[in-house]
């Protein structure tokens, strides 16, 4: 059988082939890997897809709804379309000999067939359980992470709200280790896809998520009927504002959400028309996980934790390069960072915050003292607060960063490219708050004048955090524990 496989990065190495799969050749948007091979065959742009005869496309990226998109706007067939999440788990996936992870431990070595009687029966037992009004289900990030708007919530109730209890899912359980303990075992970690995960999700009052549900795989088939009609369930999305297009903009499928948390009134209806939801169901009440950029009172503190854990000097100015992800797992830095530091002066210290998909190559050996590493930490805030300027492209963090009132430089050195993957619902020039720079010489331009860039741009600033972050008083975390109930 013959297959092409749209992404080289660690989803794809995590695969296994029976021998009748015959890969023809590799997709990737990454021009450093394009005209290159992989295991014997070509990698190409994925508008070359044409040139090639194939039964199947595989998605192997986590993005696979982007990918789709991307290979629908080409003229192929959803049909062929094999997305990541089916993988060892939908019957086509199974004649194509590919065998995945996604299955829970507990359940190695049963067959899918069981697997899934399983968790059906287990499901429609756990759901005629008694409902606990105090319980809670958190799930960031399909159980990847521990931040965002599900932290903030979290750590507002178990110093408010003591009488709760809290259910954290993570695909491992080591995730668990920066949670705040809570006396009497009122908070509680169980792994992703077990039957205690599919448990708590049936007899807990409210589910609290930033993504979108998971696909209904076999496995989770029953997942959607899992949802309770006296169940609430909160979404309170990953991004500020509205940047990228998600939700069903993209191909995800929707889901029944109660309440909905928008950053403003801006973005309101494409909160509405993204998630499948009634407009009054999208709540502009503010974002929990922004409440400490606006308290300023608590800004010396968390820049003094961050400089004495990185060993960072309190009394340089910071600036933070964080840039949106790309389909690559080897994603390489457009600019010298040698140069960077010529050009800031000993004054200037930089961290580095890459997406949680792509990971730095060892760039800050040479650079010790000027150049920190802090994409492994889930919350970005601290980093936020302690940053005196910032360098990004098309990431979510502006809203927030805006808020803050500092300059900021757009590095969008392959907008054109990046457009052409991920659409964005507003023009990107007429629409950031800052300069853009689309060389490198650019940027190191706008990084000579940085004062002047903020004294440029600073009303600018203002207007968008303004429009697309209102309101943002610090009290957040407090209306949505109203807007529940809790």
């Amino acid at each position: 059988m013959d297959v092409l496989i749209f992404g080289t990065g660690k989803t794809f190495e995590g695969l296994k082939f029976s021998r009748k799969v015959n890969i023809v050749a590799f997709l990737d948007n990454n021009e450093a890997k394009i005209g290159t091979t992989l295991r014997g065959a070509p990698v190409v742009h994925p508008r070359d897809v044409h040139n090639f005869r194939y039964d199947y496309i595989i998605l192997a990226s986590n993005f696979y709804h982007v990918m789709g998109e991307q290979l629908k706007s080409y003229g192929i067939n959803e049909e062929v379309l094999v997305p990541v999440y089916l993988l060892a788990q939908k019957d086509k996936a199974r004649n194509l000999g590919i065998i995945g992870s996604s299955i829970s431990a507990e359940f190695r070595g049963l067959s899918l067939n069981c697997v899934q009687k399983v968790f059906s029966v287990c499901a429609h037992y756990f759901k005629r359980m008694r409902l606990r009004n105090n319980y809670i289900v958190y799930i960031c990030h399909w159980g990847q992470k521990y931040n965002c708007n599900p932290k903030a919530i979290y750590e507002y109730l178990i110093y408010n709200k003591p009488d709760y209890k809290h259910i954290w899912v993570f695909g491992d359980l080591k995730l668990s280790k920066p949670v705040p303990s809570v006396p009497d075992g009122k908070a509680r970690f169980v792994k992703y896809k077990t039957l205690r995960y599919l448990y708590y999700l049936c007899v807990s009052k409210y589910w609290i998520i930033n993504v979108n549900p998971p696909k209904k795989t076999d496995i989770e088939q029953e997942c959607a009927s899992l949802l309770r009609p006296e169940t609430t369930v909160l979404q309170t999305w990953h991004a500020a504002g509205a940047f990228k297009k998600f939700g069903v903009h993209i191909g995800a499928e929707n889901f029944r959400y109660d309440h909905i948390l928008c950053s403003s009134e801006a973005v309101r209806d494409i909160y509405a028309e993204a998630l499948c939801a009634d407009k009054n169901s999208v709540k502009t009440i503010g974002l929990p996980r922004a409440d400490v950029l606006v308290k300023r009172e608590l800004h010396q503190e968390i820049r003094s934790q961050v400089c004495l854990k990185y060993a960072m000097d309190s009394n340089k100015k910071t600036l933070l390069y964080a840039p949106t992800f790309r389909d690559s797992p080897d994603f390489k830095l457009q600019f010298s960072l040698e140069r960077m530091r010529d050009i800031l002066g000993p004054q200037w210290q930089i961290m580095l915050r890459f997406h949680h998909e792509i990971k730095s190559s060892s760039l800050l050996e040479s650079l010790e003292n000027f150049v920190f590493d802090v994409s492994e930490e889930d919350d970005a805030n601290p980093f936020l607060i302690l940053a005196d300027a910032l360098v990004t492209d098309y990431s979510s963090i502006v809203f927030e960063y805006a808020l803050l009132d500092r300059p900021i430089i757009f590095y969008a050195y392959d907008l054109d490219s990046y457009i052409d993957v991920r659409k964005f619902y507003f023009g990107y020039e007429g629409f950031v708050p800052g300069p853009i720079a689309k060389t490198e010489e650019e940027l190191y331009a706008l990084l000579e004048d940085i004062g002047e860039v903020h004294e440029k741009y600073g009303e600018q600033i203002s207007d968008f955090a303004n429009k697309y972050m209102s309101p943002s008083d610090g009290n957040a975390c407090r209306r949505v524990v109203e807007l529940l109930g809790l």
